[in-house]
């Protein structure tokens, strides 16, 4: 199953990547890592010039007292303010003077978000937590009270307001972020640096090998997986991306375990040892999120001497990760000089000085260093992604898709100094792409059935002729009947020749009762008589079997709607076949502008080589694949699973 697809995305992302390094270009960029800036310094350098005086302590705290001495002063009091800052103080006496009231208007500013504010907010419980097990880097699936916990949490947050919700791009994670804000509308951002630690050959296993002397872990990676060290790199990585875009906002995290850690060590400044012994889930004492705040970007802690053999390639820690030596200095070296007498000061000693402050790292201001760096241009970007975008379009992926890819692709890779490992990059970046493309909220079809009061429910099939839909309803009666569920179904085929026989054997076979009227009767009728029956005998599904017909088969279409209007089905699925590619997208497509569909049946997917459909159909008509026919049986009807589809993609 999409083999093609596989082994094409293979060789092209392969090209793609080795042309990417090879026509990036050598240049010197000027490497600005922004700080938070003390005004006050600012102001204390125009007096060390002018006063021709020992620079003293006294004098210094003189200059600090300055500036603010007018901020509570009124319009009587502008005598005291030192002459440097009278222009100053006329602005801002300006800006209070006129009327009270304005001073309460001021107040809201001063609680403005400097930095980044943000609430961290963990999954909820999967089926893996209930047996005691680490699921580590495995996708992990909600259990019912997990998917409850999520539905919950919105309520429990209050009237809170985000810019945006990252989450982990693990399953858990996003259905979590999926559940808890689905009546909201922001935006979900999945992240792979937001994943849990990855403990390598014990993902899955029992918790308490998991957590035997896990300090140890701190820089020892896991056997095949990584150390929580390596978690602080790729959380910290993502920090920083984070910083100027969201800059001033309030984010959400839906996430793991490790990822919180870390944010204890990055922004409360503990240590592993500390952030594990200070645990909230040592006391169980789980709360519905917890606050951190971002004042700056962040820098990850040293690797003992000891184990620096076992540190990973710096490339984990991001683009500034990778220079951190080079901005980083001891601090006997950044100590300021004994006062002096400076008589005639020139530009030269006065910028020695601030270069001798810029390089204390307790001085938190703008640090400029010139690197030699390899970028690449938007123009040779389009250039490079012809052969990848030919390769998708080849495999029947929608040109939505395609602008997705390159469209995250560009914003990782042009005008951005390249990582060294730029395959690695790429991979990636289209990793986190499909996925999110991949990922729309399951539906489980069982527990919707179960949950509803009202009986029967209705699931009605459309498509064009020749698709599987009737072999789709048998499969998924079949599904339906091993999970004690009930079924009737509708002939509404009236109108193709041996469409009722075709049923009617499948409801022999499945020894279920079919609802049929002769050939050229009214569908809807048949319908209505079928929801009737499913009434009286307390069936628990219908399952309408409607007739095959093109979108732009006017006269069938008005039929579709009146049976749509008649049974109002519960669950409308549009049924294609997955080697149609493009066609079977432009289908949904359609359909689903006349008449809006809940979830798709792909159908042949198992001779699927290329797999441009089930990669393209749900971002295309944002709607989630439900299953994939993988064969002739009845049993061959696979439940959608988009970890499955990117391991089948090899990625």
């Amino acid at each position: 199953m999409f083999s093609k697809l596989r082994d094409k995305l293979k060789g092209a992302l392969s090209i793609f990547s080795r042309k990417t390094e090879e026509e990036a270009v050598e240049k010197k960029a000027e490497q600005v890592l922004e700080r938070p800036v003390v005004k006050e310094k600012v102001e204390e350098n125009k007096p060390k010039v002018e006063s021709k005086k020992p620079i003293l302590p006294h004098l210094e705290k003189k200059e600090k007292e300055a500036p603010f001495t007018h901020k509570k002063v009124e319009g009587k009091k502008k005598e005291t303010v030192q002459p440097k800052n009278i222009e100053k103080a006329e602005r801002e006496k300006i800006e209070i003077q006129p009327k009270k009231n304005e001073e309460k208007k001021e107040i809201p500013k001063k609680e403005k978000i400097k930095g980044i504010k943000i609430t961290y907010f963990v999954h909820g419980t999967t089926t893996d937590n209930e047996q005691g097990l680490c699921t580590g880097w495995n996708p992990g699936k909600l259990s019912e009270a997990g998917r409850q916990q999520s539905i919950q949490l919105r309520n429990l947050i209050g009237k809170e307001e985000f810019d945006v919700i990252f989450c982990s791009d693990l399953q858990r994670a996003v259905d979590s972020a999926r559940l808890a804000f689905a009546k909201d509308p922001y935006k979900i951002v999945p992240d792979q640096r937001l994943r849990e630690c990855n403990y390598g050959e014990l993902n899955g296993q029992d918790e308490a090998k998991v957590k035997i002397d896990v300090t140890k872990r701190i820089y020892q990676p896991f056997p095949q997986g990584e150390s929580y060290h390596q978690v602080e790199l790729r959380v910290a990585d993502f920090l920083n991306e984070i910083w100027k875009p969201h800059y001033g906002k309030h984010i959400a995290i839906v996430a793991h375990q490790a990822p919180q850690l870390a944010l204890e060590v990055l922004l409360k400044g503990k240590t592993w040892e500390q952030a594990f012994k200070e645990d909230w889930r040592n006391t169980k004492n789980w709360q519905p999120g917890w606050v951190y705040w971002m004042e700056q970007e962040v820098k990850v802690s040293e690797v003992p001497a000891v184990l620096e053999e076992e540190k990973k390639p710096e490339s984990k820690s991001g683009f500034f990760g990778k220079f951190k030596k080079t901005f980083t200095f001891k601090k006997e070296e950044a100590k300021a000089p004994e006062p002096v007498a400076v008589e005639e000061p020139t530009a030269e000693p006065k910028l020695a000085e601030k270069e001798i402050e810029q390089e204390e790292p307790g001085f938190f201001q703008k640090i400029k260093q010139t690197i030699t760096t390899k970028t690449i241009s938007a123009e040779k970007f389009e250039e490079l992604f012809w052969d990848l975008e030919l390769a998708l379009l080849e495999n029947n992926v929608s040109v939505e898709v395609i602008d997705k890819i390159k469209i995250d692709l560009k914003s990782e890779l042009v005008d951005k100094p390249l990582p060294r490992e730029v395959e690695t990059k790429i991979m990636q970046t289209l990793t986190r792409t499909l996925k999110e493309i991949l990922s729309y909220e399951p539906v489980d079809i069982p527990a919707l059935i179960r949950n509803q009061q009202k009986k029967p429910f209705i699931i009605a099939f459309f498509g064009i002729n020749g698709t599987g839909k009737t072999t789709s309803i048998a499969k998924l009666t079949h599904y339906l009947q091993q999970r004690k569920i009930s079924v009737v179904l509708a002939a509404c085929d009236t109108f193709r020749a041996a469409a009722i026989q075709q049923l009617e054997e499948h409801a022999d076979k499945l020894k279920v009762k079919m609802i049929k009227h002769d050939y050229g009767s009214d569908s809807a009728a048949v319908a209505f008589d079928a929801v009737k029956y499913a009434e009286k005998n307390k069936i628990d599904v219908v399952m309408i079997d409607t007739a095959g017909r093109l979108h732009s088969n006017t006269n069938l279409m008005e039929e579709l709607k009146k049976i749509i209007k008649v049974t109002q089905p519960d669950l409308k699925i549009f049924v294609g076949e997955s080697i149609t590619g493009n066609d079977c997208i432009e289908q949904a497509r359609k359909f689903n502008e006349l008449v809006e569909m809940d979830g798709v049946i792909l159908t042949k997917a198992d001779v699927d080589e290329k797999g441009g459909a089930p990669l393209s159909i749900s971002y295309t008509i944002k709607k989630p694949i439900l299953f994939l026919g993988v064969g002739q049986r009845y049993e061959d009807l696979e439940e959608f699973d988009a970890d499955v589809i990117m391991e089948r993609l090899g990625l």
